[in-house]
């Protein structure tokens, strides 16, 4: 985040700031990569790192989120479910569907009680988990 923050004070153009960023996430997902590290983990780390220390990151967020923003997702995605191991999922698939109801009540109550506490409409704690 602070190299991408340094080298976006030469990049002047919109597409210099695009091929700055991308170059400085390529270069953080190869050595997450060659250290073992988790790549897409790494990649978000350089983006909260910018946003949290530069004030002029909009420069740099912009660009992507005007252009390329659907490109990225779809890369983020496949990237990311590409080590999906189905075997193992099936193998734990009590597990996961424990999980995955863990998961829904948990957001349900936080929905529900967050509506209560900021006396929102009644509509809204109803239906607010199923948008989430």
């Amino acid at each position: 985040g602070f190299l991408l923050k340094f080298l976006g004070e030469f990049a002047k153009e919109r597409k210099e700031k695009v091929t700055v960023t991308f170059g400085t996430l390529f270069l953080t997902f190869s050595i997450a990569h060659i250290a073992g590290v988790d790549e897409l983990l790494s990649t978000m780390t350089v983006g909260i790192t910018l946003v949290n220390s530069y004030k002029r990151s909009f420069e740099f967020v912009a660009p992507i989120e005007n252009y390329i923003e659907d490109a990225v997702f779809t890369l983020f995605f496949v990237v990311g479910s590409a080590f999906l191991n189905v075997v193992l999922l099936v193998k734990y698939l009590p597990l996961v569907g424990a999980y995955i109801l863990a998961r829904f009540f948990g957001k349900y109550l936080g929905s529900f009680l967050g509506g209560v506490l900021t006396n929102a409409l009644d509509v809204v704690k109803k239906y607010l988990v199923f948008i989430l």
